[in-house]
């Protein structure tokens, strides 16, 4: 594998032969493969977070009404 240098005018068309092309075809398949379970793995995660949310404003509005003599455990 070569290294590509930049060319910003380049003299000849690029071309790909079918081995690189399928090449590149298979490290897109990887990075698509990453990013799917990179945001099911993240999904959890906020999922985790909105459950402890949930619970943590259930606990304030429990102590507001026992501050406030509504409810007496």
């Amino acid at each position: 594998m070569e290294v590509i240098k930049h060319n910003p005018q380049p003299e000849a068309p690029i071309t790909i032969t079918p081995e690189e092309y399928d090449d590149i075809l298979a490290l897109g398949s990887l990075v698509g493969d990453e990013l799917q379970r990179y945001r099911q793995d993240n999904r959890w995660a906020w999922n985790l977070a909105a459950a402890m949310a949930f619970l943590l404003g259930a606990e304030s509005v429990v102590l507001f009404l026992v501050a406030y003599g509504v409810i007496a455990l």
